[in-house]
Order: structure tokens, then C-alpha cells, then sequence
């Protein structure tokens, strides 16, 4: 990459208040995110919280996750769960365990189309372009975010093949969100999980692959989403649905966070962990516990525990731009 155009991508996070603390750039030939806080605390996650997630998010044999695994029906979206369970298997060394979540990847891009967008498929009939889009976008942040647990952690060698193969694949997808996003941006002007989820696709794509566009798409949904938060620092705008909706929130500000470090990110989020874990805190709805495992309260426990795990690392190390145009940590 040149001196000039990485240089621009740092100055343009910077002016919106993003740091690159802790990443450098790459060779474009294995270009991806380099920061391996993400990879540090998912290893130390508890066995109990890994195992969970092996158990409940993890694809079946074929590939597929939740209604995908029901005939005539296909959604992107429905893959997330295993591109957690992917990250946490890379970050604890678990090759089976990486391996098999893998195929989530492989059973989505069978409906990748040349456009970059998945189909979506409901009762056998495929749906809406923008609302295959819609899908697409919780499913493309996830994406870019295992890449770099992936590549950043003890496996990357090992997946390092398969990184190139999805590198011009994903790179479509996001080319293609990036064509559509001024019209998922109007669609979600009062939604923060849905400008979260394309804020954070896009900044991250931006640690990948450098392109201005996509941390510019990325940080334009960021400041639609932040003014959103309400006053008791939830983001939801109706008390059902509280829990599973603020999880979501924090999850994709945390992953932002984790890679861009941001005082007004901390903010934003010292606001709303404790609103998040006060509706944690309150009966399950099938077990009466706060331990009740429903995929709200497994993806809640599941943040907070990542969050709680950024803080013990301290603030990521400043950057600094070598003669070159790299940033590496100090």
C-alpha cells in the first residue's frame, strides 16, 4: 500500500475519533487486520463459556445453523452463531473444532451471488434484493471480524489457503454493500442494531482491504447509530426485546472497539453494559435464572465477557507511521 493512501486511512479514523492503536498494515497479497487482542481473550474465556458456545452455535454436519437447516429456507444471517464458535475453536487452538465451523463459510457462499449479496430464501421462494441485503449485513460484520480472530491467531497458518480463497469473495460482498448502503442507511435511520451492524462491517472490511470508501460508509453508520442510545443507556426502543436487542449493540461496539479504539466508543459503551446487565440480571424466560440459555442471553453473557476481557488488557499501544506507511503497535 502507498505511503499516501494508508496515511489517509489513519487520518480519516483519527478525525472521527478512531484509533489504529494496535494494528499494522500488511502485504496486500495476505492483507488482513493484525491485532491479536481479540484472539487473547477469547483463550482465556472460561471453559464452561467456550463449551457452550462449541455446543449451541457450532454448524451441523452439513454446514448449516438454526432455520437454515430447514428446507426452502435460507438466511445468511442465521450463519453468525458459527463464525463465533469459528473464532473462539481458532483462539484455543482447536483445529477439528475451527475446521468444521469453516463450513458455514462454505454452505453461505454456495448462495453468494456475482453481485456480492446471499440470496435469501424463504418457503422455497427467493426474497427482496434489499432485504437480502438486510440479512447480509449482521452476517458480512461477523465475517470480517473472525477473519481477524482467525488470521491473527495460532491457526493462521493453517487457514491461511482458505483466507485467500474468501479474501476476493468477501471483498465482492463488500463492494457490493458499500453500493447499497445509503439505502440500508435510510431504511435504519431509527434502527442502531442494523447502523451498528453496517458500521461495523464496513470499518473492519476497511482494516482488510484499505479502501477509503468503506471506513467512510462505515463511520457515516456510526455516528447515525451513537446519538440513538437513550438516557438510561439502552438502545432499545421498547422494553421487549431489551435484552436480545442491547447484546447486539454492544457486541458489534465492542467489536469496533477491539480494533479501533475509541474514547467515545468507552463511553458509549460504560453506558450501556450496566443496562445490559441489569435485563441479564432479571428471570430467563423459559428457566426463571439469569442463566437462562436462550441465544439473547448467551450472546449477552457472551459480550460482556468479551468486554470485560478488553479491560483487563489494558488500553491497546499507541500507533506510530514508520517512513514506509505502516502502523505498528509501540
Amino acid at each position: 500500500m502507498s505511503r499516501s493512501r494508508r496515511a489517509g486511512w489513519v487520518v480519516r479514523l483519527a478525525t472521527f475519533g478512531i484509533s489504529c492503536a494496535g494494528l499494522t498494515a500488511v502485504a496486500p497479497a495476505s492483507a488482513h487486520i493484525v491485532s491479536d487482542r481479540e484472539v487473547r481473550i477469547l483463550a482465556a474465556f472460561p471453559v464452561s463459556l467456550a463449551r457452550r458456545t462449541q455446543l449451541e452455535d457450532a454448524p451441523d454436519a452439513s454446514g448449516f445453523c438454526g432455520v437454515n437447516r430447514s428446507p426452502g429456507t435460507f438466511r445468511v444471517s442465521a450463519q453468525v452463531p458459527a463464525l463465533r464458535a469459528l473464532s473462539e475453536a481458532a483462539a484455543r487452538r482447536d483445529s477439528l473444532e475451527a475446521e468444521h465451523c469453516w463450513l458455514a463459510i462454505q454452505q453461505a457462499l454456495v448462495m453468494q451471488r456475482p453481485g456480492g449479496r446471499f440470496e435469501r430464501i424463504e418457503n422455497g421462494a427467493p426474497q427482496d434484493t434489499l432485504l437480502a441485503w438486510e440479512d447480509a449485513v449482521p452476517w458480512l460484520a461477523a465475517l470480517n471480524r473472525a477473519v481477524a480472530v482467525v488470521m491473527n491467531g495460532p491457526l493462521q497458518n493453517q487457514f491461511r489457503f482458505r483466507w485467500a480463497l474468501l479474501r476476493p469473495k468477501l471483498e465482492r460482498s463488500m463492494n457490493g454493500l458499500l453500493a447499497i448502503a445509503p439505502a440500508l442507511e435510510r431504511r435504519a435511520k431509527v434502527d442502531p442494531v442494523k447502523l451498528l451492524d453496517l458500521s461495523e462491517a464496513m470499518l473492519l472490511a476497511d482494516g482488510h482491504y484499505h479502501v477509503p470508501a468503506y471506513g467512510l460508509a462505515g463511520q457515516r453508520a456510526l455516528s447515525a447509530a451513537l446519538p440513538l442510545q437513550k438516557s438510561d443507556g439502552s438502545f432499545a426502543s421498547r422494553p421487549d426485546g431489551r435484552l436480545a436487542y442491547d447484546a447486539r449493540c454492544l457486541s458489534a461496539i465492542e467489536g469496533i472497539n477491539l480494533y479501533f479504539p475509541g474514547p467515545f466508543l468507552d463511553r458509549v459503551a460504560n453506558r450501556l453494559a450496566p443496562a445490559l446487565e441489569e435485563s441479564l440480571a432479571a428471570p430467563g424466560p423459559r428457566t426463571g435464572s439469569p442463566e437462562g440459555a436462550t441465544p439473547a442471553r448467551r450472546l449477552a453473557q457472551r459480550t460482556l465477557a468479551i468486554r470485560a476481557g478488553r479491560i483487563a488488557l489494558g488500553p491497546a499501544p499507541s500507533s506510530v507511521m514508520h517512513p514506509e506507511g505502516e502502523a505498528t503497535p509501540r
